[in-house]
């Protein structure tokens, strides 16, 4: 399945000009990123695309910008830090703004489009 997001897309977020191994590498990301989101999703469940592509990008550029898993780092008096994991995950306030806010309860009406597997 194609990825909910292009590079592109994360270029224009990130106000980056991606090329060569860099454009390779946050491609993977999307893939990755979007595959995660499907994942997380209840079956036959199509997400809104525009809000998938945001998320898509933003997953990824979390992994990007902390590959190595790090939640903090220090360097004299300078502390940052990295957020609750590093490389490629999806938080549950991710899925659940993919979702309407009553899904969880069954009182909510949605649609579910057939798809090919």
């Amino acid at each position: 399945m194609a990825p909910y997001a292009t590079v592109q897309d994360y270029a224009d977020r990130h106000a980056l000009t991606l090329s060569g191994a860099a454009a390779i590498q946050v491609q993977a990301l999307l893939v990755d990123a979007s595959a995660l989101i499907r994942n997380n999703l209840p079956t036959g469940f199509i997400p809104d695309p525009e809000l998938a592509r945001a998320l898509a990008v933003v997953i990824a550029h979390r992994s990007k910008k902390n590959p190595g898993g790090l939640r903090s780092r220090t360097l004299g008096e300078y502390s940052e830090v990295l957020g609750e994991a590093g490389g490629l995950y999806i938080t549950k306030g991710d899925i659940d703004s993919l979702l309407p806010s009553e899904f969880g309860n069954g009182d909510a009406a949605y649609t579910v489009l057939p798809r090919d597997f």
